[in-house]
């Protein structure tokens, strides 16, 4: 590797080469605002007396000579800033046409922007981007409109746009003072991968996807790049966007994969290492392998992404009721029932029937505010319940089978908290999911988040003073307290904002009467609101609730009864053997606690080294290099021991307490033998 000092304008201005963005770069990102401090640092140096000003460094590995007797500098670090410099000489030449400054005009074409003794068209413009900017770039270098949105056509325009009289003179001189480093590589010396990593460690904003890419196409030649790219990994990014923003989801999405394929929860900033670690390769063939299931799992990712993107269109209502609901967490778990389902493994109304499960076990657990947090382990490793052979009924038995925080809330305990549950308050996803389920049970009448439809609080949320005179004070303090914003004092109307705090029979007669809405149905039988109708209200959302969001109706063998419980909510362990435990989404067989405590802590230890030396930790666990400072010494690691001399209980207190500490409570299951 060559570091030297340079100047940027003589960099850009030398003759016969060619600076390539290969297709393993992330895209030209920058924006306006890293525009406008390039530019504000520009003419600074531009207006004063200092030499130089320091903007960074571009490191690239430099190509043999073509047949064109064009050079090649791949660049592996830099494109943002070189691509933003490339704007700028091309916004000044298109200046300096405007002012009829022919001499200024061809200097800043033939010496900044383009080969021009190139024969080969495609290399006459000196800086080559990624394929998804190129054509842009073309389009400014022709002076002509980019229908499609683009960064470099927006950062152009922004520059153009300060070019004036006054300016050009002082971007001109600062342009000459811009300095970087220029890091050359070697091919057959320097590693660029590593390289890469270590420049872009430090604050470079790039996603886990772009890592990825990175660490796939990096070493393969240009053919080979352009190959991986075009069959596989475009294609991948194309699929794992939300079509309605054009949001990249890339680096969601082979979290997911990992998730799906080996039933362990990547950390979200840690998906490139683990992607590292899990996909080595040395060859071409070896990458295709690795790429051909992932690019057939983000045909399904797209359509959970899009769901409109679905073609049949009750599946697609259900994939966006899930959308709605932000289960991304079901993803891993969705792709593979998705995969079976296309591959006629299952019929469609059992992959309705899954969705539909799936709706009823995230929704009655909202509505009880179990914790979402553990839905990532539960899906993680869901799909690897399924008998094939009973498909629906084995995902009905182990949903039904999990317990305590983990558990499947039975209509008794939905009941309770649903007639409670401040329903006002929640995110509009849930309350558009809500209300547009239970609106179009068994029909299809509104859509809630394209119409004008609102939410109403029957009893006002500011009732008029004839409130007062039409309940008693039990009454109204009740319902104003404590079911003002609950289900059952809630509808929908198209006109909330004109009936505001009227009474109740006001509303009747401008809202309830003349809307078509079920849930309005049983506002326009009775003539007041009070506690016994918003009951009777409630029991008729309840049904319907119900009908709904079910429970599965299925027998449970008496000899599934042995059930997996987070370690949180065990019993108490005294005189208690186990069948097994699930640790880190992996099954141990062991029977006793000692064991156990011995697996975990060596697990934990070995794991998380740096965070078990935490005081807290270390006081709790007794943790010694001198073992005969230990009544029973247990070994978690070379030359480190813990104390041992524990009962049953006291081992699982220190457990939980270990795993809290670590905040890896959701990460440890246990299955008690039956006596």
């Amino acid at each position: 590797m060559i570091a030297k000092a340079s100047l940027f304008n003589e960099f850009m201005s030398v003759a016969k080469v060619q600076f390539v963005v290969p297709v393993y770069q992330r895209h030209y990102v920058w924006g306006i605002n890293e525009c406008e401090l390039l530019f504000k640092d520009i003419l600074e140096i531009g207006s004063n007396e200092k030499p130089h000003h320091f903007i960074g460094s571009i490191v690239y590995v430099t190509e043999a000579v073509t047949t064109t007797d064009i050079k090649e500098f791949v660049i592996v670090d830099g494109q943002q800033r070189l691509t933003t410099m490339m704007l700028i000489y091309l916004a000044l030449h298109r200046w300096y046409k405007t002012t009829d400054d022919k001499e200024k005009e061809t200097e800043v074409y033939e010496l900044y922007l383009i080969n021009k003794f190139s024969k080969n068209e495609e290399k006459r413009i000196k800086l080559k981007p990624t394929e998804n900017n190129e054509e842009a770039l073309k389009h400014i270098f022709d002076n002509e409109d980019y229908k499609n949105r683009s960064n470099l056509t927006d950062n152009f325009n922004y520059f153009m746009n300060q070019i004036t009289e006054d300016s050009c003179p002082l971007i001109e001189n600062g342009l000459k003072k811009l300095m970087f480093i220029e890091m050359i590589l070697n091919k057959n010396e320097d590693d660029p991968q590593r390289i890469f990593e270590s420049l872009n460690s430090t604050g470079v904003d790039l996603s886990e996807a772009d890592l990825i890419r990175n660490y796939i196409l990096m070493n393969l030649n240009i053919d080979g790049q352009n190959k991986i790219y075009k069959n596989y990994w475009g294609k991948i990014e194309d699929l794992a966007k939300e079509d309605n923003n054009n949001e990249s989801k890339v680096s969601d999405f082979i979290r997911d994969y990992i998730t799906m394929t080996n039933k362990t929860i990547t950390n979200q900033n840690k998906v490139y290492d683990t992607f590292k670690k899990i996909y080595p390769f040395k060859t071409i063939a070896k990458i295709e392998e690795i790429l051909i299931p992932i690019k057939e799992s983000a045909l399904f990712y797209n359509k959970l992404l899009n769901p409109q993107n679905e073609k049949d269109e009750d599946i697609s209502k259900e994939l966006s009721n899930i959308k709605l609901m932000e289960v991304n967490v079901a993803y891993p778990f969705l792709m593979n029932v998705y995969k079976d389902y296309t591959d006629e493994k299952i019929d469609k109304q059992t992959f309705i029937d899954i969705l539909h499960l799936l709706q009823s076990y995230v929704w009655r657990r909202f509505i009880l505010d179990l914790s979402r947090n553990l839905l990532n382990r539960i899906f993680a490793s869901l799909y690897s319940k399924i008998d094939h052979n009973n498909y629906l009924y084995s995902l009905q038995l182990h949903l039904l089978m999990l317990t305590s925080t983990d558990r499947f809330p039975n209509d008794e305990d939905v009941e309770k908290a649903l007639k409670e549950k401040d329903i006002y308050r929640m995110k509009t996803k849930s309350k558009t999911y809500l209300f547009q389920k239970l609106e179009n049970y068994s029909k299809e009448k509104i859509d809630i988040q394209l119409s004008k439809v609102t939410i109403e609080h029957i009893f006002p949320q500011n009732p008029h003073r004839d409130w007062r005179n039409l309940l008693s004070n039990e009454e109204y303090t009740i319902i104003n307290d404590k079911y003002l914003h609950t289900i059952s004092n809630l509808t929908l109307l198209d006109n909330n904002s004109s009936l505001g705090n009227k009474t109740f029979n006001e509303k009747k007669e401008e809202g309830y009467n003349p809307s078509k809405l079920w849930l309005n149905s049983f506002l326009k039988e009775v003539d007041e609101w009070n506690t016994e109708n918003l009951d009777k209200r409630f029991e008729k959302i309840k049904e319907r609730f119900f009908n709904i969001w079910q429970h599965p109706d299925i027998e449970i063998p008496e000899k599934e009864k042995s059930i997996e419980v987070d370690i949180f909510d065990s019993e108490d362990p005294t005189h208690k053997k186990l069948e097994y435990a699930i640790f880190f989404e992996k099954e141990i067989q062991i029977d006793t606690i000692t064991s156990l405590y011995s697996i975990v802590m060596e697990t934990l230890f070995t794991d998380y080294k740096d965070k078990f030396f935490n005081f807290e930790i270390t006081e709790l666990l007794k943790l010694e290099k001198n073992k005969k400072l230990l009544r029973d010494p247990l070994a978690v690691g070379n030359n480190y021991f813990i104390e041992a001399n524990l009962s049953s209980k006291e081992k699982f207190n220190k457990i939980k307490q270990t795993l809290k500490i670590l905040n890896l409570d959701d990460k440890l299951s246990i299955v008690y033998k039956e006596n």
